[in-house]
């Protein structure tokens, strides 16, 4: 009997310490788990780029293909439209706006389905979008 609880008393143990080595350390474990849609101002502050679409092209560039092969046709039926950028709550235009947005001025860069663009930005009316950009600045760069 006490050799059948010390083995499952050991073999706990090793299941256990087995457990916290095969985890990965919190750096790593955060980097996998990045939200698909928000880049946070950590991660720009890593990505060492110059404007925001540096910082999308080179952390999210599905964001930039989905702009890419954005396009309305009347004529073929196609309606997915373009991908809209704003700056807070203001239109810049579509998504080259995001080079002329310096990288030193972002706080977060966020991706918005068409449904929650038009929801929650200004001025979309019944454009036609397949996204937006929302670049938020950092809160020492909003001038009033």
């Amino acid at each position: 009997m006490i050799k059948r609880t010390m083995a499952l008393i050991g073999a706990v143990i090793l299941s256990a310490t087995g457990c916290a080595s095969s985890g990965t350390t919190g750096a790593a474990s955060s980097a996998s788990r990045q939200n698909p849609t928000l880049i946070t101002m950590a991660e720009i502050d890593s990505s060492n780029q110059h404007n925001a679409w540096e910082v999308v092209e080179r952390l999210r560039p599905s964001w930039i293909s989905r702009a890419r092969t954005s396009k309305v046709s009347i004529f073929s039926g196609d309606t997915t439209g373009m991908v809209a950028v704003y700056l807070d709550d203001l239109r810049q235009g579509n998504i080259e706006a995001l080079k002329e947005i310096p990288v030193a001025q972002v706080g977060s860069i966020q991706w918005l389905d068409a449904a929650s663009a038009r929801a929650t930005l200004p001025g979309m009316g019944m454009e036609i979008i397949s996204g937006a950009i929302l670049v938020r600045r950092r809160p020492s760069t909003v001038t009033r």
